[in-house]
Formats: structure tokens, sequence, C-alpha cells
């Protein structure tokens, strides 16, 4: 369960990268909708804020 959520998020950021990725040649070609951008950003953070982190073990 916890690498599927990962994995989700994972996705949802490789959405926002190709979103602003070509974001100039959006705007110069009239196509950009920030608003979209904005709410892949959105959608990101709040599957992290979900998405439990990997637990960490240290050796001490």
């Amino acid at each position: 369960m916890k690498m599927d959520a990962f994995a989700e998020c994972e996705e949802q950021k490789e959405r926002v990268k190709a979103c602003y990725g070509d974001w100039f040649q959006k705007l110069w070609g009239g196509s950009f909708d920030k608003a979209n951008c904005d709410q892949e950003t959105q959608d990101y953070r709040q599957c992290v804020q979900v998405c439990p982190l990997p637990q960490l073990h240290f050796n001490r």
C-alpha cells in the first residue's frame, strides 16, 4: 500500500514537471494554462502530505 502511494506521488511529480517543462513553448504558442499547472502542483503537494515516507533505519 505504501509503495503504491509513493508511486502515485512520483507520477504526480512527473505530471507537474511535464506541465512546467515546456512552458515557454506553450506560452509562446498561446496555449500555456498556468491554472492547470498550479492545480497539478497542488495535487502533488497533497499527495506528498498524505503519502507516508519510507522508514529510515540507522545503524547505531
